[in-house]
């Protein structure tokens, strides 16, 4: 595996979750799978699953939308690529 690889597996995922065109939480999915999400609202908290998935099965409900950070994504374009401005 190359470095540019590695770097990509080792980069944390950012997201938002939507419902009824509102940000209900924030999330992060790292390199182990593990995903941790900020819920927003009222009664806040902050929970750790051991997988992106398990939590969409117990959380992706009433329309649920995930949107990962675009940000994210031009960082591990220009890794892969080699291009300065990834964001056109």
């Amino acid at each position: 595996m190359d470095d540019i690889t590695k770097d990509l597996i080792m980069y944390p995922k950012s997201f938002v979750m939507i419902r009824d065109r509102r940000i209900v939480a924030y999330g992060t999915v790292f390199d182990d799978k593990k995903c941790v999400v900020n819920w927003l609202g009222e009664n806040r908290s902050v929970v750790i699953w051991d997988t992106f998935d398990m939590m969409m099965k117990i959380n992706g409900h009433f329309g649920t939308r995930i949107h990962f950070d675009k940000r994210t994504q031009a960082i591990e374009t220009k890794l892969i690529t080699g291009l300065d401005d990834v964001t056109k």
